[in-house]
């Protein structure tokens, strides 16, 4: 990041620089190239001792991926927006001026004021959306109340307090989630047991829902060759 940083500043790249030397874009490949490895019988030599097998030792390879790939998409959803703030400026201020020419002021929109959507306030009514409320209006109304309310409690907060919150909040992200929980669950040993052990020993959830998620990983890396394919072989 010190490195992207310098470059922005001395040679005048873009901000999308920083978090592309950061953040690595892919984890199939390295995936893909430890199960190569594997198969050929490289790894046999890598082994810690007599008890050691090269199936154990692209296990450990896997994981030592799979946490860096943690690491880095963790960092990529708390860090990634504001190393990218620079660059998504200008777009917000063209957007922002082309929404100005769209809707001219005149007399009919001084007699019927729309919103930032372009819609008076009963088409706004009227419309419904992704973003439209699946509860009840009363239960709606009260949501918006409590949502204005936290707002303006949040506005009396100091600057230092709020930066810090934000910060915090942003690593609360879907990849450090599932970290955490995958830390939880494997170093538990109730739970361990429960997802893990041979079913005649306890793994409960080890038939039906451990294997499949199994499954499914093993699955990642050659379905994202495959995605990684299509337009390659698409362009020629």
């Amino acid at each position: 990041m010190g490195l992207g940083w310098v470059l922005k500043r001395a040679f005048k790249f873009p901000a999308w620089t920083i978090p592309a030397i950061c953040f690595n874009n892919t984890t199939a490949m390295p995936l893909l190239l430890i199960q190569s490895l594997e198969t050929s019988g490289i790894l046999g030599s890598l082994t810690m001792g007599g008890d050691d097998t090269g199936s154990a030792a692209a296990s450990r390879a896997k994981s030592y991926f799979l946490i860096a790939s943690i690491v880095g998409n963790s960092l990529t959803f708390a860090v990634g927006p504001r190393l990218l703030d620079d660059e998504e400026a200008p777009d917000n201020a063209e957007e922002e001026n082309k929404g100005q020419d769209e809707h001219p002021e005149g007399d009919e929109e001084h007699a019927q004021p729309t919103n930032a959507s372009g819609r008076t306030a009963n088409e706004q009514e009227e419309h419904e959306n992704e973003t439209t409320s699946l509860l009840p209006h009363n239960l709606a109304l009260r949501h918006e109340a409590i949502k204005k309310e936290g707002e303006k409690r949040w506005g009396k907060l100091p600057v230092m307090v709020q930066d810090t919150l934000v910060v915090i909040v942003s690593f609360l992200n879907a990849p450090m989630i599932g970290a955490i929980v995958g830390v939880i669950i494997g170093l538990t040993p109730p739970f361990h047991k429960a997802f893990f052990s041979e079913p005649e020993k306890g793994g409960i959830f080890k038939a039906w829902l451990t294997a499949s998620v199994k499954n499914i990983g093993e699955l990642f890396a050659a379905l994202q060759l495959v995605i990684v394919s299509i337009p390659a072989r698409s362009r020629r």
